[in-house]
């Protein structure tokens, strides 16, 4: 019986990760009419698999009306999604080289990494805000709350509307765009943790796409 709790954990977790993989492939409209996509993010419980899945179908959405098929997702792209997300997150930039570690300075080395080769590669990156307000608008922090100039209460945005304004800011960059419409096959999508600094929370989170053709 003393293994009891260890495999308890184990098919939990495991129930879990399924959970998880199927938001990858479920269908783009059943996946936006799912209850967790719309709810406001929480940094306290924060689920990364969550934010990386929307902003995955959102850029397939996006292929479909531009005319170009929908990419399938690859796990070992999601793993080194999820690697340059936490590099820029910890280092606090955008960046798509490192001078270290040495394993994870290029694309080809972050993926290599995680056990992929690929004969083409391309990645997005990007930096958003955690809090529903306008780019540049002023805000105020007190007792932990945030408010903007006429003294209201500032919320946080829902996953799903952080994956679509990313994805439609880097529909709006050419390079970037160039990327989502190019004829790759396959995706992987990463988001970083919420990092903290000395004021505490920091708002910042990094979103990452690596696209590939095996």
């Amino acid at each position: 019986m003393r293994g009891l709790p260890f495999l308890l954990t184990f098919l939990l977790f495991n129930l879990t990760v399924d959970a998880q993989q199927e938001w990858f492939t479920m269908d783009a409209q059943q996946f936006w009419q799912t209850k967790e996509v719309n709810e406001i993010i929480d940094p306290n419980n924060f689920s990364r698999s969550l934010l990386e899945a929307a902003l995955f179908h959102a850029g397939n959405e996006t292929r479909l009306k531009k005319g170009k098929p929908a990419l399938a997702w690859n796990p070992t792209l999601n793993k080194s999604a999820r690697h340059q997300s936490e590099l820029m997150a910890n280092s606090g930039k955008l960046s798509h080289s490192w001078r270290k570690p040495a394993d994870s300075r290029q694309l080809v080395d972050r993926v290599k990494l995680f056990g992929g080769s690929f004969q083409a590669l391309g990645e997005n990156i990007a930096q958003f805000y955690l809090l529903d307000i306008p780019e540049y608008e002023e805000y105020s922090f007190h007792s932990g709350i945030f408010t903007n100039k006429q003294g209201q209460k500032i919320a946080n945005k829902s996953y799903k509307k952080l994956a679509q304004e990313c994805i439609d800011a880097w529909m709006n960059s050419k390079g970037h765009r160039e990327n989502l419409l190019y004829p790759f096959q396959e995706i992987g999508t990463g988001v970083s943790f919420w990092v903290k600094n000395k004021r505490g929370l920091n708002l910042d989170i990094y979103l990452s796409q690596n696209f590939a053709t095996p």
